[in-house]
């Protein structure tokens, strides 16, 4: 389940997740560290556009959990 720390992040035009300080993918979400012109900012769609992303939510959706509560 998502929390009020998880967002979506756009990057040069696409939408990332980001769980913490990384998006789903594994690009790092520290705008410390990215090069110049490469700016993260809130996305304003909730729909992942990140190939890499949308990869592994898809990867995801048949999985079943258990409750660790």
């Amino acid at each position: 389940m998502l929390d009020s720390a998880d967002k979506f992040i756009e990057a040069e035009g696409v939408v990332h997740l980001t769980l913490g300080e990384f998006t789903l993918c594994g690009d790092a979400f520290d705008m410390g560290s990215h090069e110049p012109g490469y700016e993260w900012k809130p996305a304003r769609s909730k729909a992942v556009s990140c190939k890499r992303c949308a990869a592994i939510i898809e990867l995801c959706r048949g999985v079943r959990i258990t409750s660790h509560e």
